[in-house]
């Protein structure tokens, strides 16, 4: 049974829907904010049972590095994701790839929320169906190109948009064709589990924030 959850967040009404959540599950002083990377390092050298739950923004676009890093702290901590609205199936299967264990999606509907923080108390793995069916028939096998790591020009783009510069001055800055820069963008957003323009602006703010 796990002893204590991180919530780290950037996205305050996340954040604010998880915290509300998991009052009557755990001791308030066991539910935790992380503000930063020493609050993320110091609960993954912590002794007791541990569980990380992240929103699509908290760690940037280059997830998987920096999951490497807190897995080298402590293998066994467990780490979920959640976001509001319909599951980003994408970024559900890219999360898996990467041996995340969950994505929640639809949090604000608090019967499923409760569920699958139950799941998330329990430690057992917990993926929307959509997620666990592309899963079963191999389909993440055919768009690898879609659940990959953000590539170095991906991230360019995503900054760029996250500041406001429209698809025609990011071709020009970056020497490529209107079609190129699309074709980016598209698999970006699969990648994020893009919803909304805000999307690039609190990665953005992330990003030039670790600088």
């Amino acid at each position: 049974m796990v002893k204590r959850i991180l919530i780290a967040c950037c996205d305050e009404y996340v954040r604010e829907i998880m915290v509300s959540a998991l009052e009557n599950k755990l001791p308030r002083d066991r539910v935790l904010i992380c503000h930063g990377e020493a609050d993320l390092i110091k609960a993954s050298i912590d002794t007791e049972k541990m569980v990380i739950i992240f929103d699509k923004y908290f760690l940037g676009y280059l997830i998987s590095y920096q999951i490497l890093r807190i897995k080298a702290v402590d293998e066994n901590i467990r780490m979920y994701f959640v976001e509001t609205g319909n599951c980003s199936k994408y970024f559900g299967l890219r999360l898996h790839s990467i041996g995340i264990n969950g994505l929640i999606s639809n949090i604000e509907t608090k019967t499923y929320l409760n569920e699958c923080l139950y799941r998330v108390l329990n430690e057992i793995d917990t993926y929307p169906k959509i997620v666990e069916d592309s899963l079963r028939d191999l389909e993440n096998l055919t768009e690898r190109k879609s659940i990959s790591e953000v590539t170095d020009a991906e991230m360019r783009i995503g900054i760029m948009l996250g500041q406001g510069f429209s698809h025609k001055e990011i071709a020009d800055k970056m020497d490529m064709s209107t079609n190129a820069v699309n074709t980016h963008i598209h698999r970006l957003k699969r990648k994020i589990g893009y919803k909304k323009p805000d999307d690039y602006v609190l990665l953005k703010n992330k990003y030039l924030k670790e600088l």
